[in-house]
């Protein structure tokens, strides 16, 4: 036993004179190596942050422009959008519940009385701005509005600003300036826009429409030299 004893007691002395040296010198660059790794996974750490609060705010947005989309479904199924003033405007009345008028925000409806509001319990925004409807060439679109950030960093109004002739549909798709990941940061209103019956239009919105119409063919000094439009009537 006192053999045994003494060869594991040298074992111990062998080891601690090979290992003891290796220890000091990992003590002495263990800082010097901590630092090192620390700097390596900053960035990393940095990146995935930023990439998880890009696809979060992705994600925001597909979620936002469904939901402004099913309201605006409901409100065309029910009141009729007649059409949609040009140039669009911002999405902030999905909140209302009642109204006088045939026309809310950018909106001219064919039986306003119909209105089932409010159709949200708060207006989507991103980043404090209202989301937008847009007219162009290809339809409607609706899309975070002026000065939003988007996450591929490009800023609405400036990096991107819209016309009648931009074509919204080729900027979804994948590499587009609307669109981030393979996700889409704008939508096209499933519905068409001024699919309506005259003869089931309110009186009060079809003396409007008249009046518009009339005034139109007044004011058009060519309108002498064709037909005029025709007055809408029950």
């Amino acid at each position: 036993m006192r053999k045994i004893g003494k060869v594991m007691h040298d074992f111990d002395e062998r080891v601690d004179h090979v290992m003891l040296p290796l220890w000091r010198r990992a003590q002495k660059y263990f800082v010097l190596f901590s630092s090192s790794l620390l700097l390596v996974l900053l960035p990393v750490f940095v990146f995935k942050i930023f990439n998880s609060r890009s696809s979060v705010v992705t994600m925001a947005i597909r979620d936002d422009l469904a939901i402004i989309e099913k309201a605006l479904g409901e409100i065309d199924k029910t009141c009729n959008i007649l059409s949609i003033r040009p140039g669009g405007g911002v999405i902030d009345f999905l909140t209302v519940e009642k109204f006088t008028g045939s026309s809310i925000g950018m909106l001219n409806l064919a039986h306003p009385r119909r209105w089932k509001g409010p159709y949200v319990k708060v207006n989507p925004s991103l980043r404090g701005h209202m989301y937008e409807i847009v007219s162009t060439k290809e339809g409607y679109f609706i899309l975070p509005g002026k000065n939003v950030r988007l996450p591929n960093k490009l800023l609405m109004g400036k990096d991107i600003v819209l016309s009648h002739d931009s074509a919204v549909t080729i900027m979804m798709q994948p590499g587009g300036r609307l669109n981030f990941q393979g996700q889409p940061l704008a939508k096209r209103l499933g519905f068409s826009v001024g699919d309506w019956d005259a003869s089931h239009i309110e009186k009060d919105t079809l003396g409007k429409i008249n009046d518009i119409i009339t005034e139109f063919n007044q004011s058009m000094p060519f309108a002498l030299r064709v037909a005029p439009l025709g007055v809408v009537t029950c």
